[in-house]
């Protein structure tokens, strides 16, 4: 709007044809920006103010286009009279750009809080998934390791039993797992039951 209005004054003060051919490409930029604006009525402030720019666009090119032949026809009263509805347009259209630059903004602000706040929400539900996981591997660690250890621990104590005492009193120990540590508890067993064999 700006680039059209600074070529359409330029060319209507000195009728040069760079400024006539920088007002066309810049009419024509204008014209295909129109087809994202709304055209449909709305009750939505935003989607109102854009078919208010889109009809002002439209009005606006028709009078520059009206300034410009008046120019080419040497119509001094017609140009000025069309040139200063431009410029009133020119103005008012400002304003309304304005006003729904400033709309979309509030609208971008929200989005963005809105945003945050489904980031901030992943984010505290990622750190309580990753606290309770790494709980729960503690847990299995701890878990696994006494299911390692507490056998073997078992085993030492009735080894230490059986050194400080008579080894015909001390039980045989009870077979839990069927693992290793299972096989070295039988062989444990068997030991404990020859010692008592050869002592009888």
């Amino acid at each position: 709007l700006k680039k059209t209005q600074s070529s359409l004054t330029g060319y209507l003060e000195t009728k040069g044809t760079d400024e006539l051919e920088a007002y066309y490409k810049y009419c024509q930029e204008m014209t295909g920006q129109l087809y994202v604006l709304n055209n449909l009525p709305t009750d939505t402030t935003s989607k109102l103010t854009e078919r208010n720019i889109r009809k002002m666009t439209e009005n606006y090119l028709s009078v520059t286009e009206a300034a410009v032949s008046a120019k080419r026809g040497r119509n001094i009263m017609e140009y000025t009279r069309r040139y200063e509805e431009c410029q009133q347009l020119y103005d008012y259209m400002n304003v309304y750009i304005y006003s729904l630059n400033n709309e979309q903004f509030k609208n971008n602000s929200e989005n963005y809080k809105t945003l945050m706040r489904s980031i901030q929400y992943s984010e505290v539900l990622c750190l309580s998934i990753f606290a309770i996981v790494s709980i729960m591997n503690v847990l299995i660690i701890i878990i696994m390791t006494g299911r390692i250890t507490m056998p073997l621990t078992t085993l030492s104590e009735k080894a230490n039993e059986i050194s400080d005492r008579s080894p015909e009193k001390v039980d045989p120990l009870e077979i839990r797992y069927n693992d290793e540590i299972g096989n070295v508890t039988k062989a444990f067993n068997q030991m404990l039951s020859s010692i008592k064999e050869y002592i009888r």
